[in-house]
This record gives C-alpha cells, sequence and structure tokens, in this order.
C-alpha cells in the first residue's frame, strides 16, 4: 500500500473513535500489532506497550478506568510512505479528581505491506498528564 492509501486508512480509524466506533479503528491493525504510549506507568497505568490487536481492549478499558475522553479534535495527517503522523487535541477528564485538561497529541503509524497498521507509538506531554492526575495545572513555559 502506498501512502495515500495508508493516510486514508488512518483517518478512518480516527474518525470511527470519534463515532465512538472502536471496531472501526481495530480494523486497521495488524493482528502482531504494538501500540506505545510512553510515561511513568506508576503514575500513569496505561503508559505501556500492548502487542496484539487481541491485546488493544483490554488495553484502552484500562485506560477508561482513569481518564475520560471528552472531545477528539484531529488536525492533520501527514503520510509518507509506510508512516502516517496524526496531530491530534483532546480534551480529558481525570475519573478521581474530575479535572479536565488539554492534550495536544501526535500519533506515528507504521504500516505493512498489507495495509494494516503494524506500530502506533504515542507522544504527548506526560508531564501536563501527570499534573492532571494530581489535580494540578501545569503553567506554559
Amino acid at each position: 500500500m502506498g501512502a495515500t492509501e495508508n493516510k486514508r486508512t488512518s483517518m478512518g480509524m480516527y474518525e470511527a473513535l470519534q463515532c465512538k466506533q472502536p471496531q472501526g479503528f481495530m480494523a486497521g491493525l495488524a493482528p502482531d500489532v504494538k501500540i506505545t504510549a510512553p510515561g511513568c506507568q506508576k503514575l500513569l497505568p496505561w503508559s505501556v506497550s500492548v502487542t496484539g490487536r487481541d491485546n488493544v481492549p483490554a488495553w484502552t478499558m484500562a485506560m477508561n478506568q482513569h481518564i475520560t475522553i471528552d472531545r477528539v479534535e484531529l488536525k492533520d495527517f501527514v503520510a509518507d510512505g509506510n508512516k502516517v503522523v496524526i496531530f491530534l487535541s483532546e480534551t480529558l477528564t481525570v475519573q478521581h479528581n474530575k479535572h479536565t485538561f488539554q492534550l495536544d497529541e501526535v500519533h506515528v503509524h507504521t504500516y505493512n505491506a498489507a495495509g494494516k497498521v503494524v506500530d502506533i507509538t504515542m507522544y504527548e506531554d506526560t508531564a501536563k498528564v501527570v499534573a492532571a492526575v494530581r489535580g494540578q495545572e501545569i503553567e506554559a513555559l
């Protein structure tokens, strides 16, 4: 698959998430997909690497026990070869303290030759997330 097809697939996956249709997101994943959400697992239990499409729902449920995604704004999709970079912004609420905050993220999808996502790495301001979990504001520098 080429960059254009990969971009179209990533766009469809995230549009499905916006419509609360996780099966549309899952359809784009390869069976052996690896998802990496960097961060301190002690403070952010969902900051782990998950391998295998069958393990993604449990990881998502674990994250949803702590964070509610109130809004997702898809800003841009950039594709080159087997990579698609997604720029997005989310409004999130921490469940235990009801702290709501804005988070900009970048997700990088890597595609296999069959047009399925084999790797997702998520980049975000983990200090901002930790502050929100602790009920604190983080000042912009």
